[in-house]
């Protein structure tokens, strides 16, 4: 980018992917996580809110304060660093080890804005990135004693061929349909699906399997497809 690019950046004001600070101060640790969490974008420090160029200290003291500021993201981000006349242009990529955190916690940009995360937020996000599987999320509102289906545990363990020597506990903990939370045992939801009786369906009227048949190994070419859902519903595609 050039300098050019930059000018017109400022120009057209706060957006998505550009954040302007007239100095960088200790919230610049929270727009780079928010970018980093976000499609990345790019900060410009010394040009004021409303596109105003007010200048900055580009001295490298000053640079180096603010790559101090910027090492508090964690995990570590690899971050480009220009100087264009007294202007400072970061360049924040889109993280590929979300979620990150700063020290005033979790951040995301939504529209011109860089948000602060609640926790079901960050929950969210752990999700779309695959760090919690939906499956694996231990159930604290649902007890193993609870409407536990002896038959569809039996049958399943009977047609997989586990062994029963470990304790009902521990198999279920080792096939991550359980879990410890709030010092009981409690299922998972894969375990709320496969041994928790629900005659009513009402935990999971959404809840579905898709299981399909590819051709080859690349998993690109689809020959076949069913989805299955606890209305026993298995349309082909």
């Amino acid at each position: 980018m050039n300098l050019e690019e930059i000018r017109n950046s400022y120009s057209e004001g706060e957006s998505y992917t550009v954040e302007f600070k007239e100095s960088p101060d200790k919230e610049l640790s929270s727009e780079v996580c928010a970018f980093a969490n976000a499609s990345g974008g790019k900060i410009i420090i010394g040009v004021h809110d409303n596109g105003y160029v007010v200048g900055t200290d580009t001295s490298n003291s000053a640079r180096g304060r603010i790559q101090d500021t910027i090492n508090k993201v964690e995990p570590r981000l690899d971050i480009s660093f220009d100087v264009y006349d007294d202007i400072i242009v970061l360049t924040v990529p889109e993280g590929n080890q979300k979620p990150y955190s700063c020290p005033a916690g979790f951040y995301m940009r939504i529209g011109s804005v860089s948000q602060k995360l609640d926790r079901n937020s960050i929950f969210a996000l752990l999700q779309d990135e695959g760090v919690v599987r939906f499956d694996e999320i231990v159930r604290n509102d649902l007890p193993i004693d609870e409407l536990f289906d002896e038959t569809a545990y039996q049958r399943y363990i009977k047609k997989a061929g586990i062994s029963e020597v470990l304790d009902k506990g521990a198999l279920l903990k080792n096939m991550n349909c359980a879990g410890i939370s709030g010092g009981k045992l409690c299922y998972t939801n894969a375990g709320a699906l496969f041994f928790r009786k629900n005659d009513e369906d009402t935990l999971f009227r959404h809840a579905s399997v898709v299981c399909a048949l590819y051709k080859g190994r690349e998993k690109v070419h689809i020959m076949d497809a069913k989805e299955l859902n606890n209305r026993n519903h298995a349309p082909s595609y």
